[in-house]
């Protein structure tokens, strides 16, 4: 009983008497004389500690008080540092993918570019115009390709040849300005040699 006694005053700091609370009685139905009881009596023991020492009211309960509080806005910032990082690499990835998209359509614009000009060098055109150099421009999926090209002449064993170098430059304007630039040589066969098989 000493022991229990002792560990008691320790977690709860319950003095060996207390006042026994007004207007209350006895569980044998009567007040103690002086209104004083010893802590360990048989009477009035449990009134006694659901008055002093409720469940929320205990040492243990008084230092953790405001502890979900602090957790909750701890896990709070920690969700919301995600979320940034979540939504910066959304953010990087979607500037990737529209930097690709538009070096894609410049790049496919400028190779039709070269492909429009093969196309008119093999109905004659360019091939026999007294001028070197020249340029046009022409639209190719919604897009404007520049293209300019300079000429000459060659000749070997094979026969002659009218010589192209062509730099086509694609734009895709959308979402933003794209540019990229294709040389290509092409060679044109005017007149076959004597002999030539």
């Amino acid at each position: 009983m000493k022991a229990t006694s002792i560990m008691t005053k320790l977690f709860y700091k319950i003095p060996p008497y207390l006042p026994f609370p007004s207007g209350s009685e006895t569980a044998l139905g009567r007040r103690p004389k002086g209104g004083i009881i010893p802590l360990f009596g048989k009477e009035g023991l449990g009134e006694i500690f659901r008055r002093i020492c409720p469940l929320n009211d205990g040492l243990i309960g008084k230092q953790q008080r405001g502890m979900a509080l602090v957790i909750a806005l701890v896990m709070l910032l920690v969700l919301t540092l995600v979320g940034l990082s979540a939504l910066t690499t959304t953010n990087f990835e979607t500037n990737i993918s529209g930097n690709q998209r538009v070096y894609n359509m410049a790049f496919y614009t400028a190779d039709g570019g070269v492909e429009n000009f093969r196309g008119r060098v093999s109905g004659g055109e360019f091939i026999y115009s007294a001028v070197s150099t020249g340029s046009y421009q022409v639209g190719i999926g919604g897009n404007t390709c520049n293209v300019s090209y300079e000429k000459w002449n060659r000749s070997d064993s094979e026969g002659d040849f009218t010589v192209f170098k062509i730099t086509s430059e694609g734009r895709a304007p959308f979402p933003s300005t794209g540019r990229v630039e294709i040389e290509s040589i092409i060679e044109v066969l005017t007149t076959i040699q004597p002999g030539y098989n």
